[in-house]
């Protein structure tokens, strides 16, 4: 709308100057203003499109008057709401203006040519040109510094809220303990001193004298002489606070109209106002007239909270030992490591001297454990004790404890005591030269027994035990009794343990010994069975052919039996080795069909092979789980009747293999169940011919072998109808399947 100008704005146009001279002066002038106006000016035309903008609105926007001259000023700088959703023309309040023909006014927020949002206030006016609206004239500045400070002002609005909320809650919990303080408090103001606060402390104490409002002479007048008033005076004009200990004060307290002496605590201190003035005084003052008439008092009950601090010393040491104590005895195993080790908890704490003694199986009492902080004179100990071994009808000491089962306390230990226990003069010279003074001795019981006696005592630290010591070494003897029973159970069991092991070890060797002597006749009878069948002496009748045939039979059994027992006893000691890979299920149930066959044909049963599922895979030892099929297999046969059959199927179920050998047999009562599982166990022993053969331990070994591979061995019967043998065992996963069932 204007065009550039450099000229600089005069005061009025030139004398004589005709209309176009004036009308060019007033356009440059209104130019100059424009130019240099702070807030950001637009004009648009009567089409909304922009024909001037100031370099406020350059600076403002980031466009140009050249980039915005001629179109619609809201496409370049209010198309998009702050969300980035568009903001269409018609409901900008700013274009408003010029089709209402009203000013319009308000916030908005403008995109920067950088693309940011900023937020500013606006006036947006018509232009008129007589009574017709020629376009529109915007007003804009950025409001981002008032809004920051807006915001600034309304935190710093809640912060002074808060602030003075806290102040408030402060305020009243000074005036609750001013209120209910037992010390004396009291605020006065002004040179006067006059008392604004008292607390009832202070009011009880001045024989509740109304104090409030009045100048602290008229108050208390009969504090005049004593340079009370004069030492508050002082402070009000030096602002140093002053402290004052046992303060002599002559004052009516008790209003009987006598002067009492009392003795006060003092701690006066200047009030200051906002400019640092001081403006009051704050008394604090404790009442100590009781203390100072009766120091003696006083001295007592220092000792005494002294006494309480040592007792509440010593009680946190008990505590503390006993914590440690547990944590030694809790895990003890050992005796002797156990005893050192609580010895070293107990000493130097709770005694200079620490001894355990035990009975020993002839009656005599043997130390089980010494302990002083010096190594030379716990060896003097342990040489005195066995040149004077405790005698056990000595009327005093571990004897007597172990004896009643009663604790015994010698607070002072006499001399007439080390005579009473001493064996001859050398003996007394000993204990004298220890310098015992104090003992506390406790049994060790537990489950009515006493198993020793823990002794502590006090010699060179000069400290003494009481009555009160008498519960915490009883709860340590109760907790050692304990321990050491503990121990001695340990060492028993340990020493069962390891001469079951023994045991077992014997029995290993035992019986791989004698399977092995076994073997050997057991094979060669039948290598001669074998020669006799061929006919190497001679040709056999059927008879005879028919008892080798039983010989030879009896031959096979026994071996099996010895092969059996041999097992199991591998298995309890641990000896067998089993592996764990992955095994295809249905090549093992192929080759068992063929190793049974003989037997199910000549008993005249019937055998169902139902085929594994496709990549069925176990994980297990191939062997054993061939070895526990064989042995269900077998006693399938064994225990179903001619006529009868036997079922053999497999599938998984949960990430298991289950493998399950079903009969049509005489079954297994349901008390028996778990029982045919135990080694020697028989359910129908004499109940038929085959029960007899074998000792009863197929099932147990099949059991072990399987608990061995990660799995199990259940049974599922029905006396009259059957029974369903399942060996679980875990899958093999897919990865590491065998060759050819993946």
């Amino acid at each position: 709308m204007f065009p550039a100008s450099n000229d600089p704005a005069v005061s009025g146009p030139p004398e004589g100057a005709d209309d176009a001279s004036r009308a060019e002066f007033y356009r440059r002038q209104l130019e100059t203003v424009a130019n240099n106006a702070t807030l950001a000016l637009f004009i648009m035309d009567e089409h909304q499109q922009c024909t001037f903008m100031n370099p406020a609105a350059e600076r403002l926007t980031g466009f140009t008057m050249a980039e915005v001259r001629g179109r619609a000023l809201h496409d370049v700088i209010h198309h998009t709401r702050p969300d980035g959703t568009p903001y269409p023309l018609e409901e900008c309040p700013i274009d408003q203006a010029f089709p209402r023909n009203l000013r319009e006014q308000g916030t908005e927020v403008f995109v920067h040519r950088d693309g940011s949002f900023y937020p500013v206030a606006f006036t947006a006016s018509p232009i008129r040109d007589g009574e017709c609206t020629v376009g529109t004239i915007i007003e804009v500045r950025d409001v981002s510094a008032e809004n920051a400070a807006a915001a600034e002002r309304e935190r710093l609005l809640r912060e002074r809220e808060r602030l003075l909320g806290e102040l408030e809650a402060e305020r009243t919990r000074l005036q609750q303990i001013f209120m209910h303080a037992p010390a004396l408090i009291s605020v006065t103001r002004g040179p006067e001193h006059v008392f604004e606060l008292v607390n009832p402390s202070y009011r009880r104490m001045v024989g509740d004298r109304e104090l409030l409002g009045k100048p602290l002479r008229e108050a208390l007048p009969e504090l005049e002489g004593q340079g009370y008033f004069e030492m508050r005076d002082a402070l009000y004009a030096s602002g140093e606070t002053h402290v004052q200990s046992e303060a002599r004060v002559l004052a009516d307290l008790d209003g009987d109209g006598q002067l009492e002496e009392n003795f006060l605590n003092f701690v006066t201190q200047p009030l200051r106002d906002a400019q640092g003035r001081v403006d009051g005084i704050l008394t604090f003052a404790v009442d100590v007239t009781e203390q100072v008439h009766a120091r003696g008092v006083v001295e007592a009950q220092a000792a005494e909270l002294e006494a309480q601090t040592e007792e509440l010393h010593l009680h946190a040491t008990r505590v503390e030992v006993l914590a440690e104590a547990g944590a030694v005895l809790g895990s003890a195993m050992e005796l002797g490591t156990t005893l050192a080790d609580l010895a070293r908890v107990v000493v130097p704490r709770l005694a200079d001297w620490y001894f355990v003694e035990v009975p020993a199986a002839d009656g005599r009492i043997e130390l089980a454990a010494v302990h002083h902080p010096d190594p030379a004179r716990v060896e003097f100990a342990r040489e005195a004790l066995r040149r004077y071994p405790i005698d056990p009808a000595a009327p005093h000491g571990t004897a007597r404890v172990l004896r009643t089962g009663e604790p015994e306390l010698v607070t002072e230990i006499p001399d007439a005591f080390l005579e009473a226990v001493a064996q001859d003069a050398e003996h007394l010279a000993l204990l004298r030269s220890v310098g015992f003074r104090s003992a506390l001795s406790v049994p060790l019981s537990v489950r009515g027994r006493t198993l020793g006696v823990l002794s502590l005592v006090m010699a060179e630290s000069g400290r003494r035990f009481t009555p009160g010591d008498l519960p915490l070494v009883e709860e340590l003897g109760r907790r050692t009794a304990l321990a050491v029973d503990n121990a001695r159970l340990y060492a028993a069991e340990r020493a069962a343990r390891e001469d079951a092991e023994a045991a077992n070890r014997a029995k290993t060797e035992f019986l791989s010994a004698m399977s092995h002597e076994l073997r050997t006749p057991l094979n060669a009878i039948a290598g001669y069975v074998d020669l006799l069948d061929v006919g190497v002496h001679g040709p056999l009748t059927d008879p005879q052919r028919a008892d080798l045939g039983r010989i030879k039979h009896a031959q096979g059994v026994l071996l099996g039996l010895i092969s059996d027992i041999l097992n199991f006893a591998r298995i309890e000691a641990g000896r067998i080795e089993i592996a764990r890979e992955p095994v295809p299920v249905a090549t093992l149930l192929a080759e068992l069909e063929g190793i049974v066959q003989p037997q199910v044909g000549a008993k005249g049963l019937s055998y169902e092979h139902e085929p594994a599922p496709a990549g069925l895979t176990a994980l297990g030892d191939a062997d054993r789980i061939r070895q526990i099929l064989i042995n269900l297999l077998s006693n399938a046969v064994k225990f179903t009747e001619p006529g009868g059959w036997i079922r053999v199927s497999a599938g998984a179920e949960r990430g298991k293999v289950l493998v399950r050998v079903a009969d049509s047999g005489r079954g297994i009562p349901p008390e028996k169940l778990e029982a045919v599982f135990e080694p020697f166990v028989q359910v129908d022993r004499l109940g038929s011919a085959e029960s007899q053969q074998g000792v009863g331990l197929g099932l147990a070994i099949s059991r072990e072998l399987a608990h061995g591979m990660g799995g199990e061995l259940r049974v599922e019967s029905t006396l009259g109808a059957g029974s369903t043998f399942t060996l679980v065992l875990p899958a093999a996963p897919r990865e590491t399947a065998a060759p050819g069932e993946a």
